[in-house]
């Protein structure tokens, strides 16, 4: 159990908890895309966690807040509200089936690799890959880059 939730809180609280809780109740009754797992966190917030690190989405988490409001995350970065993600599925996941929907589109993703940073450090020391600031962070799967790291601006 993750958080116990106390029945003498105010009742309005319990009352906007209460969709997340039944939201996140028919989850586990739900045979959800392979490796992915809901869990109560405080807030509350149900968050969705993708357990395999074979995954193209590993290291991805959708969180659903109150309102059945939803972020996703890749590797600690938040997805950009531009992102098409977004446009593709409701404002507010408040049904299995909308969740699904998602977990599924995000499974035909994979992750940005960045682009490689000549300019940092000596010859022989590895190159590390970064990011351009507004990167889309997830890309079709037969893809290696978004966009905007193919070309990154120059500072």
């Amino acid at each position: 159990i993750t958080q116990i939730f106390s029945l003498a809180g105010g009742e309005n609280e319990c009352d906007r908890d209460q969709g997340l809780m039944e939201l996140f109740t028919s989850l586990g009754q739900t045979v959800l895309p392979a490796h992915w797992v809901g869990v109560m966190a405080k807030g509350p917030v149900l968050q969705l966690l993708q357990c395999s690190k074979l995954s193209t989405m590993a290291d991805t988490v959708v969180q659903i807040e109150k309102g059945f409001f939803y972020q996703v995350s890749v590797q600690n970065q938040p997805l950009l509200l531009m992102h098409t993600v977004y446009s593709r599925h409701p404002t507010c996941l408040e049904t299995v089936d909308d969740v699904v929907s998602l977990l599924l589109d995000l499974e035909g993703l994979g992750v940005c690799q960045g682009y490689q940073n000549f300019d940092m450090g000596s010859p022989w020391e590895p190159r590390m890959s970064v990011r351009a600031a507004l990167c889309d962070l997830l890309i079709p799967k037969d893809e290696e880059q978004c966009p905007k790291c193919t070309q990154p601006v120059e500072g």
